[in-house]
């Protein structure tokens, strides 16, 4: 029989994550294009 040890701690939320993941786009998209693109901004905030 085996063990699974599992440390809750360093779970996120899916909300937590998403919100991590578009701050990462925003980041390279920022990076790459040199300003932000606020309709595609828009577009995800509403989804």
């Amino acid at each position: 029989m085996s063990t699974f040890n599992f440390d809750y701690g360093t779970v996120m939320t899916m909300q937590e994550d998403l919100a991590a993941l578009n701050k990462q786009a925003l980041g390279a998209a920022i990076q790459h294009m040199g300003r932000v693109a606020w309709p595609t901004v828009a577009l995800t905030l509403s989804l």
